[in-house]
């Protein structure tokens, strides 16, 4: 069953007031993280040069341990 709340219920409750607060804070201490952290500015330029060096060569040592 539905329940209809009147209106200055639901936009007066200091609990839902709070946890939208809350929410919303933390969508912004996650954006600003992402940017500080995973930013575009943080990534390595790759070219196919530089992966071609990765990949194929051949002065590194193979990776053990597998």
């Amino acid at each position: 069953m539905w329940h209809v709340f009147p209106a200055s219920v639901v936009t007066r409750s200091p609990l839902r007031r709070q946890i939208a607060l809350a929410i919303g804070l933390k969508l912004i201490a996650l954006a600003v993280l992402w940017f500080a952290f995973f930013g575009p500015e943080h990534r390595p330029l790759v070219t196919p040069a530089t992966l071609e060096k990765q990949l194929f060569d051949s002065a590194r040592p193979a990776p053990s341990g597998v």
